[in-house]
């Protein structure tokens, strides 16, 4: 619904800059809500009966003079929206509207969203930014995507609105009625017209050519144009088949068929399919027979899928000798089914009896792949390929007489005396890797911690600690001195040393109790400003 915002004097202020020759760039940051009725003001500072400020809000400036502002409110709180105002980023109050009717009604388990287009009459609205929100509802306009409103069919009739959207539907109503308003002799657009000419100027073919084409009319005998002949026959000439052939053809179906016929040249070559249902091949005298009998003789017959043998014997030659039958078959025939190259089958699949061994398999075993395992001399030694990869040389003893070999195992064996393994480790075996000199690694202390400088100490492995530093002396007084490491208990030695003064006669110095972390010292002589060195000895 279209109302009046109304931007207020700091707002105004805020957006000209101080010369009054131009504008500020301002940032609209917030929207603040109320569920009072206001009468703007351009005097206010501030919005009556403000509820909360919404900082979820977008932007953009869609025109010169036009901006649009989406904001949201995602939160449980319930309110009547009447009132509204835009607060720059600085607080200021840039803009307020207010009515009596609610604007919006928001509940708890709803989001409220505003959405607000504003022109300005005045301002330039490129002057004006938005706070960084990821949402926003656009109006549509020619440059960008946006929300828009659907014409209804008066108002696309009427084509003078330039905000709403046109929807198929009412385009196709649109247009239709405008072309049916433009149509019409005179108009440009006559659509009962083409190219200037009415339907029946196209029908009437005769009139447009000159002549009177081809028709049923000018047809026949003479006329140049006869349909009823091919190459000048009739089409009863060509149906009449066998009259042109001068035979009847057999039939590929199935016909009766009398005589002999001959497939070649009479007397040459030949073969012939005989009334009596022999088939004869033929080069002058027979060279074979094919008989097809009745039930009681020897026969070929085709099912269609195969053919069937029925005490059938082949001849060939001359002579019709027989060339094959059961009874020719068999030891000393030269034609032996049961046998290849003399042996009987069970000799070709006793493959270990043949080799004289068994074989081993190629992969396939346990975690192992099928591979093409090769084992071949290159000339000095064996050597193995895996499938198409090298995996070197195959090392037997005469291979090792002059060499060296890595070897990756538990021992290592010469002679059947182990060089060294873990079972021949050990005290006495004169290769203890346990030892060095006949000693543990235990016999051995090793620093673990160290701090060397005027003061410091070190920690041996074994706990033995050793520390070393100063302590200040005062004449006739006490003094403490503390450890820069703590001993476990305390030290069993501590050394407080003599320091070089003036009078060596009046040096005395009496240690007088010591702990785990430092030891007091008592200065008896007539000096003072003294700086003791110590050391101190413990675990």
């Amino acid at each position: 619904m279209p109302f009046t915002i109304t931007v207020t004097n700091a707002g105004r202020a805020a957006i000209v800059n101080a010369a009054n020759t131009g504008t500020n760039a301002v940032e609209i940051a917030q929207v603040g809500v109320s569920q009072t009725a206001i009468t703007p003001s351009a005097d206010a500072t501030s919005l009556a009966g403000e509820a909360k400020r919404l900082s979820t809000i977008a932007g953009d400036v869609v025109a010169d003079d036009v901006i649009h502002l989406t904001m949201t409110d995602e939160s449980a709180d319930t309110y009547t929206l009447r009132s509204f105002g835009l607060y720059l980023a600085d607080g200021t109050l840039f803009a307020l509207y207010g009515q009596t009717d609610p604007i919006l009604e928001k509940v708890a388990a709803s989001i409220a969203m505003l959405s607000v287009d504003v022109v300005f009459a005045d301002i330039a609205a490129t002057s004006i930014t938005f706070g960084d929100a990821g949402f926003v509802n656009p109006p549509a306009t020619t440059e960008r995507q946006g929300v828009v409103e659907l014409a209804t069919v008066a108002e696309a009739q009427a084509g003078i609105d330039a905000l709403r959207a046109l929807t198929p539907q009412a385009a196709r109503s649109a247009i239709l009625g405008w072309l049916l308003a433009q149509d019409g002799a005179g108009s440009g657009l006559d659509a009962d017209l083409l190219d200037g000419q009415q339907g029946s100027w196209y029908t009437n073919i005769a009139a447009r050519l000159g002549y009177v084409p081809w028709g049923p009319t000018n047809d026949g005998a003479g006329s140049g144009l006869d349909a009823d002949l091919l190459d000048g026959l009739d089409s009863s000439y060509f149906v009449n088949i066998p009259a042109r052939l001068g035979y009847t053809p057999a039939n590929k179906a199935g016909d009766n068929v009398t005589g002999t016929f001959v497939f070649g040249t009479a007397g040459g070559n030949r073969a012939e399919a005989r009334a009596s249902g022999d088939l004869h091949t033929r080069t002058g005298p027979d060279r074979g027979i094919l008989r097809f009998g009745d039930s009681n003789a020897r026969y070929i017959e085709y099912n269609g899928s195969r053919f069937y043998f029925n005490e059938c014997e082949i001849y060939s030659g001359p002579s019709n000798s027989l060339t094959w039958n059961a009874g020719n078959d068999g030891a000393g025939s030269g034609l032996d089914a049961d046998l290849l190259n003399g042996q009987q089958g069970s000799w070709y699949a006793d493959i270990i009896g043949r080799l004289g061994y068994a074989p081993v398999q190629q992969g396939t075993g346990v975690g192992q792949q099928s591979n093409a395992i090769k084992i071949g001399w290159n000339g000095s030694k064996l050597q193995l390929t895996v499938d198409t990869y090298d995996q070197g040389n195959i090392v037997t003893e005469p291979n090792l007489a002059n060499a060296s070999m890595n070897v990756n195992a538990a021992y290592v064996q010469r002679n059947n005396n182990h060089l060294w393994g873990p079972d021949n480790d050990g005290s006495g075996s004169g290769l203890d890797a346990d030892l060095l000199d006949g000693f543990q690694a235990d016999a051995f202390a090793r620093i673990t911690a160290q701090s060397i400088g005027s003061t410091g100490y070190l920690a041996l492995s074994n706990g033995l600690k050793i520390v070393y530093g100063t302590v200040q002396l005062t004449q006739d007084s006490y003094s403490y001195a503390t450890f820069p490491i703590s001993f476990e208990n305390a030290p069993a030695v501590v050394f407080p040393t003599i320091a070089t003064v003036s009078n060596s006669s009046e040096q005395n110095t009496i240690l007088t109790a010591r702990t785990a972390n430092g030891f007091t010292v008592f200065q008896a002589a007539d000096i003072s400003n003294v700086s003791l060195p110590y050391i101190a000895i413990g675990r």
